[in-house]
């Protein structure tokens, strides 16, 4: 079994990179630096990281790397074509392909939902579960299920999955709904009803210390955000029956005192012995690099 692997999670923003020990889990190394808007910069800047890396740990028997991100991955390695495409270049890209010229190592690529929750499979809070549906409360919202903690040779066509209606709302997504989940529960979102409900803004931990402290703007936001989370897990009970719904994310860092209560609100059963527990991730905000590193052992 490989030992040594990069794991390389990219976002709009910042590339985390990170040299992973992949039988523990443990990354050794790591690399946070901000998104090239530009293709070869954009690779110079990825490549640069991973030798550094290598050069501070002095491993030799790296295998390979693997990579998460945003948006449709087809079977061999290619974004899918999108308007909405984070870094303008990767509509259409064929990012396997270029990453391994570029790194000259083997590279494996997968949708950023999928990949996390294999993390959280293997290392984190979906561990010794048989099936794990993990949701990622971020700036947008990723979605992912796995069985067995093996990610299937399909593409992840459910990374859409998290586009549930969740409440009746005006704002309309890009997916083409009102009041869908992205829409209600997203950190944006979150924060986009504070700044109305008290006219001042708030991160999403703010929101929810506020909320644990009384304010009444802030208590109201978290009342009808919690109502429209609840909500959307129960309908993924009902479509997916899993084992365990992991929630990740940058919003879900203020949801510790919350979580009592939405395991009490989640009631939703597909039969009448099912239980489903519900869990916050474990794994942080690294968790993209560390199951990005592990996908390099799939067949």
């Amino acid at each position: 079994m490989a030992k040594y692997a990069y794991g390389i999670d990219i976002g709009g923003t910042r590339v985390k990179a990170g040299l992973v020990d992949i039988q523990s889990g443990k990354i050794l190394a790591s690399r946070i630096f901000n998104s090239k808007k530009e293709e070869q910069p954009f690779l110079d800047s990825l490549k640069d990281a991973l030798q550094s890396m290598q050069a501070e740990i002095e491993i030799k028997e790296v295998c390979g790397a693997g990579v998460s991100v945003t948006g449709f991955v087809h079977r061999a390695g290619i974004m899918g074509k999108s308007k909405e495409a984070f870094l303008p270049f990767l509509s259409g890209y064929p990012i396997a392909q270029r990453l391994e010229t570029t790194l000259g190592m083997p590279v494996k690529v997968d949708s950023d939902g999928r990949i996390v929750c294999y993390g959280e499979c293997l290392y984190g809070a979906g561990k010794g579960y048989e099936r794990v549906l993990l949701i990622t409360l971020g700036t947008g919202i990723g979605f992912s299920i796995l069985e067995n903690a093996v990610i299937p040779s399909e593409p992840a066509v459910l990374h859409m999955g998290g586009h549930v209606k969740v409440k009746n709302g005006n704002r309309k997504c890009y997916c083409g709904l009102t009041g869908c989940f992205e829409q209600q529960c997203s950190g944006p979102a979150l924060m986009a009803e504070y700044r109305s409900a008290s006219g001042s803004d708030a991160s999403g931990k703010e929101i929810f210390s506020r909320a644990i402290a009384g304010e009444k703007a802030a208590t109201d936001v978290v009342e009808s955000y919690l109502e429209s989370l609840c909500c959307g897990l129960n309908q993924f009970i009902f479509a997916h029956a899993p084992d365990v719904i992991v929630i990740g994310g940058g919003v879900a860092n203020g949801l510790e005192n919350y979580i009592d209560r939405i395991r009490e609100q989640v009631t939703a059963k597909c039969y009448d012995t099912y239980h489903c527990d519900i869990k916050l991730a474990q794994l942080g905000d690294m968790a993209g690099v560390i199951g990005a590193a592990a996908l390099v052992q799939q067949p």
